[in-house]
């Protein structure tokens, strides 16, 4: 079984124009966990994955659609451990609150840590997420696969 990050990101397929904060944080979590990550596409099937690292943006508290249909999808026979990131674009909530009922009802196993930082919006968090965000994002990584992969 294999580690791998999923990040919903703002940018269509294909697309590189846009900043995208949600795939920067991933990128970073992914450097710490020694493994890759990847944008959440229609067509994403996740397996034999002992520890996923699944976030978003958030706005308002609330994730995106794309994101909660991806979550739905999820097996708990093909996923040994959820880890949750949120880039925070307004309001304060992570994406935990939502993802929590969806994950357990699908019998997900969710690790007890999260990550979570501000993102830039464009009239808030300029120059977010910094790079103390980035690194803290790259421990995060780090953490969660020294913790839970012996499990």
């Amino acid at each position: 079984m294999e580690n791998a990050v999923y990040y919903l990101s703002r940018n269509k397929e294909g697309e590189k124009s846009k900043k995208d904060d949600a795939g920067s944080v991933a990128g970073a979590i992914a450097a710490g966990a020694q493994t890759s990550a990847y944008a959440i596409s229609k067509h994403t099937f996740v397996s034999n994955t002992d520890i996923l690292f699944i976030g978003c943006e958030v706005s308002g508290g609330k994730i995106p659609g794309k994101f909660r249909d991806m979550l739905k999808k999820l097996q708990s026979e093909e996923v040994k451990y959820v880890a949750l990131f949120s880039v925070i674009k307004s309001g304060t909530q992570s994406a935990l609150n939502q993802i929590r009922p969806i994950l357990e009802s699908r019998g997900l196993k969710i690790c007890n840590e999260e990550f979570s930082c501000p993102g830039s919006s464009m009239f808030k968090n300029k120059g977010c997420p910094t790079e103390e965000d980035f690194k803290k994002a790259r421990e995060f990584g780090a953490m969660i696969l020294s913790k839970y992969r012996k499990l």
